[in-house]
């Protein structure tokens, strides 16, 4: 996901992604056939899921600290953040203890758990913006249950199974296998998936403010 200048535009372009996951899903469920392979798959939709939270998260912290104006019109600067790689070689400095010897020297796969580290980021840095990243973070336990779906899609262990029941059962839903599950209304009469993009969508309303 790009960087933008402006939050809120960071913002819709998450939207949309959300969007046309939610479509992709919805897609799935008309199929009637769960399993199937490739987009048209509940794995794919959720690792998606996945992927873009962690992507947003990642987008929103580079976004704040090389600069960029939220949605009430404040500013966000860290000092001497003006590009992209300043802003891996800060984070890498706190979270990865690296030193300015090794600076821009880093591998994607090297990267924090942005979902995770974001609001810890924030206050360390101490954007702006950290008041709203801090609130939005506070809502955001949703993407420990998307985590475990998605990490059973990834490797589909059988301990990891009984993560993902307990995950079911923690939302009344209960079954023999992660796409029955993901395709088992609550008892509210929604989908979990659909129920994970609205929380992603008050999350990106909140940590952009």
């Amino acid at each position: 996901m790009r960087i933008r200048k402006n939050l809120g535009q960071l913002r819709d372009d998450y939207l949309i992604r959300l969007d046309r996951l939610e479509q992709r899903f919805d897609e799935v469920l008309r199929l009637n056939d769960p399993r199937h392979d490739g987009k048209t798959s509940i794995s794919y939709c959720v690792i998606e899921l996945m992927n873009g939270y962690r992507d947003f998260n990642r987008a929103l912290l580079a976004s704040s600290m090389i600069g960029a104006r939220t949605t009430l019109g404040n500013k966000t600067k860290t000092p001497g953040v003006e590009y992209e790689y300043d802003f891996i070689d800060t984070v890498f400095q706190i979270v990865k203890k690296r030193t300015d010897s090794t600076r821009h020297s880093w591998n994607s796969r090297d990267e924090p758990a942005w979902e995770a580290e974001i609001n810890r980021l924030a206050t360390l840095l101490q954007l702006q913006n950290e008041l709203s990243i801090s609130t939005a973070f506070s809502i955001s336990g949703f993407y420990k249950d998307i985590k475990v779906i998605r990490n059973f899609f990834c490797h589909r262990s059988r301990l990891l199974f009984d993560e993902v029941k307990n995950v079911g059962l923690s939302h009344l839903i209960s079954g023999n296998s992660a796409e029955e599950i993901m395709t088992t209304r609550e008892k509210n009469g929604d989908y979990l998936l659909h129920y994970w993009v609205d929380q992603c969508r008050i999350y990106a309303e909140f940590s952009v403010e």
